[in-house]
């Protein structure tokens, strides 16, 4: 196998995963790094076709076989995807669960019909016979990189079987989930208004500039869509205990975002997650939505998160065809209506 095939094998498998496929978005990436001088280069599709080609003749890599696998323009035609070859079988005796001697936390395990993967609770094992009932808390993904060398199994893994309720938990493996967190801009002195949450980064950009002048939020905080309905215990810290309010899109998920938000927060003894009634009113101003006595369709339960005066309205513009985005109240609007 030449130098340049080697190099090329090595880079393909820095980025093997569990799956045996990888596509040809990653041979691309994986030839960029291990030739990153030849990015410009007018011949790359040609080298890369020729040293896959030598690493299957070497036994290496699989490639495919009928015409369908293959992306045909431009020319040379290139691999949809490489596949690693199957692992020759072992002679290492198959982990009979139901005899073999689990210590105390996992003795459910032997109970069990049959296991999908049998390394998974053995390796859980191994941790915990060893010294891992005393070992300090940290982050799940590192524990989930020592255990199983992917920072993202154990994740998985706890949504399975061997979690279920009165098996094992997090604390048995000294780790715990990461509560996510916010961009967040706290205003300017004199600032006495709630903090305000809106959905996407523009509007979280032009309301912050807007909010040095008008000194009309304690601070402005980027939800990034479901994002925010993760970051509880940020949001109960940052806001300590008491309310928000909350201005985002006006299509269906934008309007069930801050509602099961609102929720979800004074169930965890916080206030009320409320409309920004001002900042709906401009959107839908902005976006040119009829004013509506009567209800437009079946209401969902998110209606009811709005103010009566705008729910009929609201409706009407969740069911338009281009629902309207926040950034309609951009920065110009805000400038124009800051008095």
């Amino acid at each position: 196998m030449s130098p340049e095939a080697q190099k090329l094998l090595t880079a393909l498998k820095r980025r093997r995963t569990e799956n045996r496929r990888q596509t040809l978005e990653t041979v691309i990436e994986a030839y960029y790094h291990a030739f990153p001088e030849r990015r410009e280069r007018a011949d790359q599709r040609d080298q890369t076709r020729s040293l896959l080609v030598e690493l299957e003749q070497a036994g290496e890599i699989v490639l495919p076989k009928g015409k369908d696998g293959w992306q045909a323009a431009p020319a040379p035609a290139l691999p949809l995807w490489i596949q690693w070859p199957a692992e020759a079988a072992t002679s290492t005796p198959k982990l009979d669960h139901r005899s073999f001697p689990w210590i105390a936390e996992l003795r459910f395990v032997a109970s069990f019909p049959s296991l999908r993967d049998p390394e998974v609770p053995r390796r859980i094992h191994d941790f915990l016979k060893a010294d891992g009932r005393q070992r300090p808390f940290v982050p799940i993904k590192e524990r989930s990189w020592e255990l199983f060398g992917e920072e993202k199994a154990l994740e998985t893994i706890k949504k399975g079987p061997l979690f279920q309720p009165g098996r094992l938990s997090l604390e048995h493996l000294r780790c715990y989930e990461v509560a996510a967190s916010l961009p967040c801009r706290p205003g300017p002195p004199g600032a006495a208004g709630p903090w305000l949450i809106v959905e996407n980064e523009a509007t979280f950009d032009s309301f912050t500039r807007w909010n040095k002048e008008v000194k009309e939020h304690r601070g402005v905080i980027l939800g990034n869509g479901f994002t925010v309905q993760r970051a509880e215990s940020f949001l109960l810290d940052l806001l300590e205990g008491e309310g928000a309010q909350y201005f985002g899109d006006l299509d269906e998920p934008g309007c069930e975002i801050p509602y099961e938000l609102d929720r979800k927060h004074t169930r965890k003894g916080g206030g009320r997650i409320t409309p920004a009634t001002i900042y709906y009113e401009w959107l839908l101003e902005a976006c040119r939505v009829p004013e509506v006595t009567e209800p437009v369709g079946n209401a969902k339960s998110w209606l009811a998160w709005f103010p009566e005066s705008l729910r009929n309205r609201v409706q009407c513009a969740v069911g338009l065809s281009k629902p309207p985005p926040q950034e309609a109240v951009g920065w110009e609007w805000l400038l124009a209506h800051s008095t």
